[in-house]
């Protein structure tokens, strides 16, 4: 996906098994997403403008971000902001063990982890995400 050129064709012309496959794959259960669900994911992905968009953000992270979290980069910056995250402990993307050693770096930042959920928690998860949203902003 993050390759020019080929990254926005493939998911203008490959969105159906690209994105199926994803989503399938980073669930935490086979039923998170249904048929319904992932035709809308693949349409939006098929307009150009959207495939474009969605091919920069990944060709982003891959070639800029990933090398300077793995150089240390941000480990000089602190983080501010009150940050809530909810991690799914069955993301096979972001994972519990890339979080540990964060404290020294945030004022304010409490981590959940969330057994029933994977990479996309606010689709495994809604009522719980919306919950801890709610009780988050309206502290």
């Amino acid at each position: 996906i993050a390759a020019p050129v080929a990254g926005s064709w493939l998911l203008r012309t490959q969105a159906g098994r690209v994105v199926e496959r994803a989503l399938r794959f980073a669930a935490a259960r086979p039923d998170t997403f249904s048929d319904e669900d992932l035709r809308i994911f693949v349409d939006r992905l098929r307009e150009p403008a959207r495939a474009q968009a969605s091919a920069l953000l990944y060709r982003t992270f891959v070639l800029k971000e990933q090398a300077r979290i793995a150089r240390g980069r941000y480990r000089a910056q602190r983080l501010h902001t009150p940050t809530r995250l909810l991690l799914g402990t069955r993301d096979p993307v972001l994972t519990p063990r890339m979080l540990q050693g964060y404290e020294p770096y945030a004022d304010d930042m409490t981590v959940e982890l969330v057994a029933e959920a994977g990479h996309f928690i606010a689709e495994d998860c809604p009522d719980l995400v919306a919950e801890r949203a709610l009780a988050f902003f309206l502290s």
